[in-house]
């Protein structure tokens, strides 16, 4: 079972270096893609969490991702990386303008041992 309920916004970055508020709206998950693995998980104890970080540019497409944690299985890490690059967004907004802006989120996928 894969578990991606966490807030994606929760994790996402408000702030810009200054500590000045730069978004009104952080990006919203509209499609989510879930990990494919090479090998059976269903028959096996192998679990645990990749928390993906992804920048989202100002269309809503994830354009860059890297792992920024794994506390599981180092197997998990190429196909949570494949799954968030296809995740689509509502984009970032400015809080100035109201308009798309890029951002990062961090995108946890966790592989439970059901």
């Amino acid at each position: 079972m894969y578990d991606t309920t966490r807030s994606v916004q929760k994790d996402a970055e408000w702030f810009d270096l200054s500590g000045d508020k730069i978004y009104s709206r952080l990006p919203i998950p509209i499609h989510k893609v879930y990990p494919k693995y090479s090998f059976d998980t269903t028959k096996s104890d192998i679990y645990g969490t990749v928390f993906v970080k992804a920048y989202v540019d100002s269309t809503g497409r994830v354009i860059r991702a890297c792992i920024i944690k794994n506390n599981g299985v180092t197997e998990f890490e190429i196909p949570a990386l494949r799954a968030a690059m296809q995740w689509i967004f509502e984009p970032a907004l400015s809080i100035s303008s109201g308009h798309p802006l890029g951002a990062l989120v961090s995108i946890p996928f966790r592989k439970d041992n059901n």
